[in-house]
């Protein structure tokens, strides 16, 4: 139960990866895949447009990652790099045109050049980021700040690749209800916290 005392939501719902951000604190809903450690990725995921979600990448701890996130409720993507549990100012922040409902995320990168793109399939946004902080390889998986109505998002065709091409993670969360897919860990948002 949640601090309202409402069932908290988590897992495998319908095909898709649910994390809801609305009844967690600070960073909100934070799922990783357990087995991935890189530098310079690409990972891709679908999302459906409701409220602050993205991407994370180069997660070394709860203190320290950078995280392509995607707010429909302040128009804007943008690059945080958390540092100390502080997510800081946007880094490289472009506003998000009017995209229909269902969404392609797109995050990458390499060294210390980060990109991310948005797209609905007929148009997308993309905004590029110099890394200042979050250099070394870490965890990659994917957050949930906050519901459009306390809406939770859900997740699907999750896909990470290295730098040379290679797959590292190609998930479609096609288990049951309730479930916690297998290589996944909840660090915030699921059934109980895990240290990291």
């Amino acid at each position: 139960l949640d601090c309202l005392g409402r069932e908290r939501q988590y897992g495998i719902r319908g095909g898709k990866l649910l994390l809801s951000g609305g009844e967690t604190t600070h960073p909100g809903a934070l799922a990783l895949r357990e087995d991935i450690n890189a530098q310079d990725v690409t990972v891709s995921v679908d999302a459906e447009k409701k409220g602050i979600f993205g991407i994370i990448l180069r997660y070394q701890n709860i203190e320290n990652f950078l995280v392509a996130l995607c707010s429909t409720t302040e128009h804007k993507i943008a690059f945080y790099e958390v540092k100390g549990r502080f997510f800081g100012k946007p880094g490289g922040a472009k506003e998000l045109p009017k995209l229909g409902p269902n969404l392609k995320l797109v995050a990458k990168i390499e060294g210390t050049t980060a990109t991310f793109t948005v797209s609905d399939g007929s148009q997308s946004v993309s905004t590029n980021y110099t890394v200042e902080h979050v250099t070394g390889p870490g965890a990659v998986g994917l957050t949930h700040r906050a519901g459009a109505g306390d809406s939770p998002e859900l997740f699907d065709n999750f896909h990470v690749e290295d730098a040379e091409g290679k797959i590292l993670a190609k998930d479609e969360f096609n288990g049951p209800d309730g479930t916690i897919p297998a290589g996944w860990a909840y660090v915030s948002g699921g059934p109980n916290k895990i240290p990291k």
